[in-house]
């Protein structure tokens, strides 16, 4: 059973996606996806698709784990999302 679930407001220029219980604490980690967490497999600048992509270096998933006991936050702006059921669909199976 996912324990996550997207969600998108009613201007459909925001999507999360959040845990259906999230446990109170002040820690919060945020970070950007693009070039900081993940880069493109292909090496290009923009992906190809949703299977495009890799963690930025070996240590991410390391270093993502210290942040078990916090809130964590990704942010990432993608142009064009929210015009296209397409990419959307692709764009949340990446994640």
């Amino acid at each position: 059973m996912d324990q996550l679930m997207w969600r998108q407001n009613a201007g459909k220029d925001v999507l999360f996606r959040q845990a259906k219980v999230i446990k109170p604490t002040k820690a919060v980690a945020a970070f950007d996806i693009d070039w900081c967490i993940i880069r493109t497999l292909s090496g290009r600048q923009f992906p190809t698709g949703p299977t495009d992509w890799q963690f930025w270096c070996a240590k991410t998933k390391s270093v993502l784990n210290r942040y078990r006991s916090h809130n964590v936050v990704f942010i990432t702006n993608q142009a064009g999302l929210s015009k296209s059921d397409t990419k959307m669909k692709e764009w949340t199976q990446k994640i």
